[in-house]
């Protein structure tokens, strides 16, 4: 089965484009810079995920 471009039988395929996009994503995020970008990690919303979105809405200029 494909689905715009990924071959779902390929775990190695979907990896592989699943990652660039990260990287391109983490990439545009630094041309932005830390006043237009927040980069959130999955972990940290994971282990600690009140202060994580304490730093998000902070960052959307949104009361918690």
């Amino acid at each position: 089965v494909t689905i715009t471009g990924f071959d779902l039988s390929s775990y190695r395929q979907c990896l592989g484009k699943w990652n660039h996009a990260v990287e391109l994503m983490a990439t545009q995020c630094r041309t932005l810079g830390p006043a237009r970008c927040l980069l959130v990690r999955y972990e940290a919303l994971v282990l600690a995920p009140e202060s994580t979105m304490r730093r998000v809405l902070a960052f959307l200029d949104v009361p918690w």
